[in-house]
Order: C-alpha cells, then structure tokens, then sequence
C-alpha cells in the first residue's frame, strides 16, 4: 500500500490514457479541455508531476485524472484510492488545517481570475507576460467589494485587518493577484499595484512559512522577484522566486538538498549583496550569473529588451558562464597582488568557503591558489595555515569557538515571534508543549546561559550572555512571526481557551455546551513566570460547595458569585470589579484568596497594596486575576485605573520607558478587592462597575485551623473549577437566547450571569433580582455615606419637594445637617451656592436610583432668576443610561 500522491503519473497516463509516452520526450496534454495539436506536455519524474508547458501548467496524481476525465479532484482521489489499493491515514490537525487553506485560498484565486479584465491584463503582458502563461498561473484580479469571502475568510487569507475603529481595511483591493505553487498546490500570493508598476506588495497566509515556488532541482535558478520568476518560466527555464533579498529558514533547508543552484539576482548593490550571502551559506553549490552591469537590470529587464529567442540564448549563455564565488574571489585576489590587504582578504573571504567544500574541491582550490603564489605570495602552507586555523575556531569536541558560529549554533534551537505589544519571544523548535519566553525575562535568561556553557565548555560572561539576548531580540521583533498573545483566557475562531500552564502544554477548549482539553498547536498564551498550574477540572463537582467552608453569604449574595466565577473565565468581556467587605476575622483573605486560585493560581496568593501607577500598570499587565488583599486606602488614580482595566480601554497608547525602552500595554483584566472599609465608593464610575458582597465575622465555634482551611480549599478546588468549566459551555450555548429589558453599565455581566443562572437552576430572574438589589445596595450605601446626600434623603423624608434658588437650598439643607449632627464646616460640605448645585448633579444618578428628582431651570421673564428642584417620585421615569433591548443578548 502506497499514498495517492506516491503513484506514479506514467502508470496513471498508460492505464487511462491511449498516449505513447516515452521518456525525455514530449507528448501531447492529456487534459479533456485542452486540445493540444503540438506536442506541450512531460513527466518531470523526481517531482512525479505532468508538466503541461502551453495551459494546464503541473499536475500531480489527483489533478491529473480529474483533468483527464474531467471530474472533481475528490472524485479522480476516490478513483486512485480505489483502483491501486491505496492506503488512507487520518488527516492530522495540521494537515486539515493546511488543506482547508489551500481550499480557501483557492477559492479565493479562482474568483479573482474570473474578475481579470483587458486593463489588468494588458499591464501583465507589458512585463512580458503571454496570454497562455497570465491563464496558465490562474493570474487574477481583486475586484473591490466583489469578493464572495467572509469577513473571517478574508482574515484567515491575511487579505484583510481590522482598524481600531472595527472596520474592515484591505490593501489587497484593485490589485493584481498573482498566485504562486508548489507543484500544482498555490501556497501564496502577492498583490501588484498594476496603476503603479514601481509598487509590488507581498502578503501571504497567516501562518504559512514562505517556501520556494515552481521547480526546485538541481540548477534551478533563484531570482529575487515574481516576474522574474514568471518570465523565466515562460521560456522553458527551471526557475523560483525568493520575493527579496534573503532566505527564510525553510527555503534554506530546501536548497540544502540540492547540488547545485544558480543565483540570478538584481544586479544592483542590494543584489549583489545578497548573492553573496547566500553564496557564502552554500559556497560549494552555488553558482553567480551576472547581468547587466547597471542598476536595478533583472531577467524581467532583460527580457524587455530583446526578441524571445535573443533572451533565452543570453541566459543560456549567462548560465554556461556562471561562476562559484570562490572563483569570483580568487581572481579578485589575483588582481590585489602582494599585499597585507591580500592575506586579509584571503583569510575573510576565500578561506571560510573553501573549509565548506570536500576534501577533493578544497584540494583543487589549494593547487589553484599555488598557481598564482607568485602574484599573491601566499604559499600553500600559508593557505593550509590558514585553513586549519578557522577549523580550529571549533573546540576539539566539535563545539563551536567563534562567535558567529555560537550565535547561529544557539539561534537554531528557537523560532521567534513577537506580539502586537512590541514584546519578543523564542520557542523551543523540539518543544511539544508550544511553551514560549519572554527574551528578556530571567528565565530566558537563565536558560541561554545554560545553552551558551554546554555549546562553549565554558561558563559564559554576564556581558556574553546579554550579547546574544540582545541580537536574539532584535531579530525577533525583525523577523520573527506576529502573535496575539493571551494571559490565562483567550478567544480564538469562537471559542473559549483557557490555559492550564502545566508541564504538557494543555489548555481547555470550550465550545457551546462542551470542553475538552487539548494540546496548545501553536502559540496563544503567554504564560508568566509567577503562574501555577491549574488542577485537573472534575465535572462532577458543584460551584456550591463552596459555601459549605464559606457561608457567610446570604442567599442573594451566593447567586451572585456563583454567576461571576464562570463568568470570570469569559475572555474578552468586561468583569465587575468584586468588592469583598467585611469586618476582622471574617475570613476574607482566605476567601479572596481562594477565589484566585479558582481563576488564576499564582505563585503570589495575591498583590501589594497600589502605591504607584506605574508598578501598579505592570501588575496587571502579567497578572489575569488582580486580588488587592486588605486595602486600606485607594488613590483617584487607583480608582480610574482598575475601572478602565476591567473594560480593557487601558494603556493601549501608554508608553512607560524601562532599559528595554517603550512598553504598550493593553488588557482586560478580573480585579478582586477586599478590604474592611468602603473605598471608592463616592466615584460613580467605580460604583458602576462594582459588585459589592459583604462578609460577616466567623463565629468562634465555627472556625478552623489554618491547615484545615487549606486542606479542604485543596480539596474542593478541582470540583469547583471543574463545575466553572462545565457551567461555562452550558452557558455559552443558550446566552444568545436571553433576553434582558435593563442593562446596567456591565451589561455582558447581566447576560452571561443570567444563562449561568439559568444552567445553574437558580433561573435568569433571581440573578437579575440579585444583581439590581446589589447595585441599590451600593447606590444607597454611598449616599448615606456622605454628608450631602445624607441631608437631601433627610430633608425628603419630611418634605415633598424643593422649588428654589441654591442658596435658600443650602440654607434649609444646613438646618438638618444640624439636627443629623452633621459638621457643616468641613471640607465635604458645600461651602457657597454654586458648590452646592455642582455638588448635586455630581450626584444626581445616585439620586436618581433613589427616585429622586434632581432638576435646575430658570424662570421667564426679564429679571428671571435660575432654580433648583428637588422632589421624590414613586415612579422611576425612563433612564437615558438604561439600554432596552429586544432581542437576545450575545458575548
């Protein structure tokens, strides 16, 4: 049993076919469509593909028999599978993924090249393209707003991003897309401003490494653009593109396979450069072929300049006299004569090539050098010196000495990313678990320290080893591919992840009314140095149980929380800032801490009191879950800092300079405070976004020990969390059914609490009930908390209302305040008029909550003079801030 793609395509064409195939010579297209009267196609045998050279272009096994009887591509596969008994293997992850792109991509391709029109295709054919070849690679054109892709689709391809402000922006559109293969499967694209012929952008699909395209074999030509590479294809030569001046890390693993290659790169100093380069890499399989010595002169220029038939014998020629690079050096060695220049030049630039060839070659080149000993005066046993001098850069075990070998031998354990934050980081290329560090952080640094002592034999110094971070970083964030990367819970394609952090890379995937857990198949979490594992969820437990170690919460209370934790795992959605309250002994740090752990175990059971924004910003920017354990005071900074932190509007222009220079930061973040005081409260924005929970003092006969405390939280948490997980997937499923009137400023709290309280039995209008007692509670505890407002409650509780000026209001307001013994002569009283009225519209959605009616008017007439009104209504009217909605709510 074979694979489909392992049959050969001579047995496919004399089991289907009536041709006559013989090798090394053409044969008519065996295609349905194509009626091919001169002989256009052959077998290219090592890649096992029909080539047709006039339309159909490569095709593999499957390809070929679709095209022969003209059916689909799964129906020609089924035929094969069937007929030569092939073996059939599931499909991995990757490989689904991989097919389900080149679907995609060639969807998109195929609506393209049905949208080329005669002025696209006349600036084609102004390269130098033919009609047969533009048809041939299935060349298209991108269409504005034609396109019959999702808004997903368009994404996945990297056709198209969104702005900050949600829109979708292409740069694709009204362009020419020229799609490139392997074999017969497009792996790429590239988009050319056919409008402005200097301007050819590049763009490839999100994920895919960028290989060499067309036919890579031995004496395959590599050129730096696209056209060259279509025009060289277009007369009959082996050609690939590698779209810029340098090798990607796959590309060079391809050549290395090879060998021997051409370079036929531009002949400006850009090229030249980088022919050098990539020459000196692969010094013995490399051979230059100069062009026309002026700037900017390529195959697609060249072309230009001449007949057909001129172009291909000039390359023909071109490619008989191509040169390795050590042949091009020794002749310019030759020229230098006796010099200290020339020995220089000798030991950097000849000696490092000629120790990259086999013995045979490098004895050859020896004897070439002592041939012109007498214009160079290096003798053989200067060269041989020389030689074994840079061989012994290496140490006696083989271990790299100098330091570019170090740095390359240290650079090809990783792969480099960097995030959409300017951070940089480096993957193991063996590590299963995906996991990936920060460069700069001290793990990394401990870990390349470790790398660099086993590749030198020596311990490395601190300067050494910043050496190398340093250059390691750059090229990441030059290079290295983009992530989005995720503390603890993220959203990808829909679902819910959340990151376990264990030594086997897992995570938990969830997805409407199911989760499982996975193995993490490429990066998404970025897992911070002072994270601990989570336990292993058991589904069987209930959120509950909780209150069987923790019951001094009332009813009200336990709905309430157990609609946040689920919630709390919800990524990308703001979550209520928890506000734990409660006297001494009432067990909230135990509680608090807990409640992290559920969330986002740590190292750091919880954080350090807020002191400075600055330190207070890096906290949250590593930590998913913020628990500020026993505050005693908070700062206005403090207060508009964690309301922006949990709605993720924070920090996302921010600069904050360190040694590494600009940090961005930008977050959504679960805050837990617990404190035995009432902070924050008199800021409505801070109100707004709090859910307020009270703990009483745990009565003596109810406590336990420390240990026991602990023994049973380690107990319950796998069945908590599993019940979180298990209660998060139900949720998801029927969120987008819940239908709310009110929503409140945390209106994803409101939908997503209320489907868990409907999973949970508790049903949708208890945790409504619940969440609008709390937000009264709070409203009512911050007015009766301060002087002012304290008064007006007063004063309407023995009169109806209040027409008047401010300043016969404050008189009357001063008169209670005294009899509620409040002190009017301090700083939170208003001291004149116009504080007063400045004071009450501050207050007037607190008011408001409390059907109170705050207004200000002015009377009519000439000499009007303005008013205030101050009156309790039974009836709440509308409130602009309340948003009715009709339909379900979704997250």
């Amino acid at each position: 049993m074979g694979k489909v793609n392992e049959i050969k395509v001579e047995k496919i064409l004399l089991d289907f076919t009536d041709l006559n195939i013989q090798k090394d010579r053409k044969f008519n297209c065996p295609s349905h469509d194509h009626k091919d009267e001169n002989p256009s196609a052959s077998i290219n045998y090592g890649q096992n593909i029909v080539k047709c050279w006039s339309k159909c272009g490569g095709m593999g096994p499957v390809k070929l028999l679709s095209k022969i009887k003209g059916i689909s591509e799964d129906q020609a596969k089924s035929i094969l599978i069937k007929k030569y008994d092939v073996e059939v293997k599931p499909l991995t992850a990757e490989e689904e993924k991989r097919q389900f792109r080149v679907k995609l991509l060639n969807k998109y391709l195929g609506q393209c090249n049905k949208m080329l029109q005669p002025g696209q295709r006349k600036a084609l054919k102004n390269r130098g393209l033919t009609d047969d070849m533009i048809d041939d690679f299935k060349i298209g054109y991108h269409e504005p707003n034609k396109i019959d892709l999702s808004e997903d689709e368009m994404i996945e391809l990297g056709l198209a991003r969104r702005t900050k402000n949600v829109k979708l922006y292409s740069n694709f559109a009204d362009k020419v897309i020229i799609p490139l293969y392997e074999g017969d499967t497009p792996v790429y694209f590239m988009a050319w401003d056919y409008k402005d012929k200097s301007e050819i952008k590049y763009c490839f699909p999100k994920g895919w490494k960028k290989p060499l395209a067309g036919e890579v074999k031995n004496g395959v030509i590599l050129v730096e653009g696209v056209f060259d590479y279509l025009i060289l294809a277009q007369s009959g030569f082996d050609s690939s593109p590698i779209l810029g001046s340098s090798l990607t890390k796959s590309q060079k693993n391809k050549l290395s396979k090879l060998d021997n290659f051409h370079l036929m790169l531009d002949s400006d100093q850009a090229g030249k450069k980088a022919a050098d380069k990539i020459a000196e890499e692969f010094p013995a399989k490399t051979k230059i072929v100069e062009l026309e010595d002026k700037p900017g002169a390529d195959p697609n220029d060249l072309f230009l300049q001449m007949p057909e038939d001129e172009f291909k014998d000039t390359v023909k020629s071109k490619l008989e006299n191509a040169q390795k690079l050590v042949d091009i050096r020794i002749n310019k060695l030759k020229q230098q004569g006796k010099s200290l220049k020339s020995v220089g030049y000798f030991k950097n630039k000849i000696a490092p090539m000629l120790n990259k060839h086999g013995p045979a070659e490098l004895e050859y080149y020896i004897s070439v050098l002592s041939d012109i000993k007498s214009e160079t005066g290096l003798s053989v046993g200067a060269i041989r010196s020389t030689l074994d001098s840079l061989k012994s850069d290496k140490n006696d075990d083989g271990k790299p000495g100098n330091l570019l070998e170090i740095y390359n031998a240290y650079r090809n354990n990783f792969r480099l990313f960097h995030d959409q934050l300017n951070g940089n980081y480096a993957q193991f290329e063996d590590d299963e678990k995906q996991q990936l560090f920060n460069i700069r952080s001290e793990k990394f640094k401990n870990l390349t320290f470790i790398k660099l002592r086993k590749l030198t034999s020596k311990l490395p110094s601190q300067d050494f080893v910043k050496r190398f971070i340093d250059n390691l970083s750059s090229e990441a964030e030059r290079t290295g591919l983009e992530v989005s990367l995720k503390n603890r819970v993220a959203l990808r394609d829909g679902n819910f992840f959340y990151d376990i952090a264990n030594n086997e890379g897992e995570i938990i995937k969830v997805e409407d009314g199911k989760w499982e857990i996975i193995n993490k198949a490429s990066p998404i979490f970025l897992t911070e140095d002072h994270q601990l594992p989570q336990v292993t969820p058991d589904p069987a437990g209930e959120i509950a149980e909780m209150f069987e170690l923790f019951s001094q919460f009332d009813k009200n209370q336990q709905i309430l929380l157990s609609c946040y934790l689920p919630f709390a795992l919800v990524p990308e959605s703001p979550k209520p800032i928890l506000y734990i309250q409660g006297e001494k002994g009432a067990g909230k740090t135990d509680f608090t801490r807990f409640l992290r752990s559920l969330i986002d175990p740590s190292i750091l059971k919880s954080l350090k009191e807020p002191r400075k924004e600055k330190d207070t910003v890096q906290q949250m920017a590593h930590h998913y879950c913020c628990l500020y354990d026993n505050v005693n005071q908070v700062k206005n900074w403090f207060i508009r800092l964690a309301c922006t932190a949990v709605t993720g509007e924070y920090d996302e222009r921010r600069k904050l300079y360190t040694d590494q220079g600009s940090q961005f930061f930008s977050f959504k973040r679960v805050i837990i405070i617990n404190a035995i005081n009432r902070l924050g409260m008199d800021f409505s924005d801070f109100q707004d976004r709090m859910l307020l929970l009270k703990m009483e003092r745990i009565k003596s006969n109810h406590r336990l020990t420390a240990a026991a405390v602990k023994e049973k939280m380690e107990s319950l948490k796998p069945r908590i969390f599993g019940a979180m997980i298990k209660v998060l997937a139900e949720a998801r499923a029927i969120v987008k059914d819940i239908e709310i009137d009110e929503l409140p400023r945390m209106a994803d709290f409101m939908f997503f609490g209320a489907a868990v309280a409907e999973v949970l039995g508790f049903g949708k209008e208890a945790f409504i009930n619940a969440y609008k007692k709390n937000m009264a509670d709070i409203n009512r505890e911050m007015l009766e908390n301060q002087s002012l407002a304290l008064t007006v409650l007063e004063y309407l509780e023995k009169n109806e209302q209040f027409k008047g000026q401010a300043s016969e209001l404050l008189q009357e307001l001063e008169d209670v305040a005294i009899d509620l013994h409040i002190n009017t002569r301090k700083n939170d009283w208003p001291g004149s008029p116009s504080v007063l009225s400045r004071r009450l519209n501050e207050i007037k959605s607190n008011l408001y909550e409390q059907n109170i009616i705050f207004k200000k008017g002015k009377e009519s007439g000439k000499n009007a003079s303005r008013y205030i009104v101050l009156k309790k209504e039974e009836e709440k009217t509308e409130n602009q801030d309340l948003k009715l909605v009709k339909t379900g709510g979704e997250i």
